[in-house]
């Protein structure tokens, strides 16, 4: 029996192309861990915020004290 791993993402976003990117990461995983010799279970979260939607990359690097 091979081993199991349980893998899981999370994405913050309020960009409205976040899933095609997303596909993309995810057939590239896919990819990868079909060379393992394990069972990969792979679950992606994806928090939509409107919020987020005009943020700029460096409000993301921010850092409350």
């Amino acid at each position: 029996m091979r081993e199991k791993i349980e893998l899981g993402i999370g994405f913050v976003t309020g960009r409205p192309n976040v899933c095609n990117i997303i596909n993309n990461y995810y057939k590239s995983m896919l990819k990868q861990v079909n060379k393992l010799e394990k069972n990969v279970n792979i679950t992606i979260f994806i928090l939509y915020d409107l919020d987020y939607t005009k943020a700029s990359r460096q409000d993301f690097y921010k850092i409350i004290p």
